[in-house]
């Protein structure tokens, strides 16, 4: 599914962030004259459109607590998407990927110039350049109140949800017990109803899934037990895109700096921001 969002009327920030934004690729240009033409950023200005794609690793419900199957939304990563759009004085075009066993193939496979979020691991390292960090959030295990979990130990031959977007990004290095029984969830509404109806004892999700289940489902019993593993996320760009990257890395760099990206992620997942240190 493709989503086209115009761009606003720009304003003095967005005019000021995109002279920066200008002004960082310009200095890299030396580092980039010895190689091959690279035409990434050229191309999606000539274009005036960048189509990002969207996975499902942060998406929540849209509707109020107890619909169940409501589209799922990535309110962080749209407004990432669309701060980096703004600063490069393009079109949005969101891709929502509708299979959330396959992040980062639009990218991989051409259909889109970046993608967002892209969970920092070997794999993922593997798939595609990866940007500066923009956001990180605690693994944590759910599962019924009691009794309750310590830690990793307790999770010895039970049934461990995990989505497969996550299992799949971490491949040999995602933070499950060894004693654990994993099984994949498509998406959220997998997931929830998975610790609903005991199809399994326990699901390591990102925090902000954790918190919104057990929101959700305020009779089911539930709780939050331990943190297991940290999620980083960044964006994603095809190899050899190194002009794009740098606009990409410019845009997330200035919003770090001035704030505005600590505040982006308080207000879409009510977390505070952590530490992130450049890749």
């Amino acid at each position: 599914m493709r989503l086209d969002i115009a761009k606003p009327a720009p304003d003095v920030p967005a005019i000021r962030r995109r002279h920066v934004v200008a002004g960082l690729i310009a200095s890299q240009s030396l580092v980039h004259s010895a190689r091959a033409a690279d035409t990434s950023l050229t191309r999606v200005l000539e274009r005036g459109r960048l189509r990002v794609s969207i996975g499902q690793g942060l998406s929540l419900p849209t509707a109020p607590p107890g619909a169940r199957n409501s589209p799922l939304q990535d309110r962080f990563g749209v407004q990432v998407a669309e701060m980096i759009a703004q600063d490069l004085g393009v079109r949005l075009e969101l891709l929502v990927l509708a299979d959330p066993t396959m992040p980062g193939v639009a990218v991989t496979s051409g259909d889109a110039d970046v993608q967002v979020p892209a969970m920092v691991s070997a794999l993922s390292a593997r798939r595609f350049l990866l940007s500066t960090p923009f956001g990180a959030l605690d693994g944590v295990v759910v599962a019924p109140a009691r009794p309750r979990l310590r830690d990793g130990s307790a999770l010895d031959g039970a049934r461990l949800g995990m989505l497969v977007q996550y299992r799949d990004a971490f491949a040999d290095d995602w933070p499950a017990p060894a004693g654990a029984v994993v099984t994949p969830l498509q998406s959220f509404h997998d997931a929830e109803v998975a610790l609903l109806t005991g199809a399994v004892d326990a699901a390591l999700l990102p925090a902000i899934h954790v918190r919104t289940i057990i929101q959700r489902n305020p009779g089911a019993g539930l709780a939050a037990h331990f943190s297991l593993g940290n999620y980083t996320y960044a964006a994603g760009v095809q190899f050899g895109a190194q002009d794009l990257l740098l606009a990409v890395n410019a845009s997330i760099s200035d919003a770090q700096h001035d704030g505005r990206l600590a505040t982006m992620f308080r207000d879409a997942t009510g977390f505070p921001p952590q530490p992130l240190a450049p890749l």
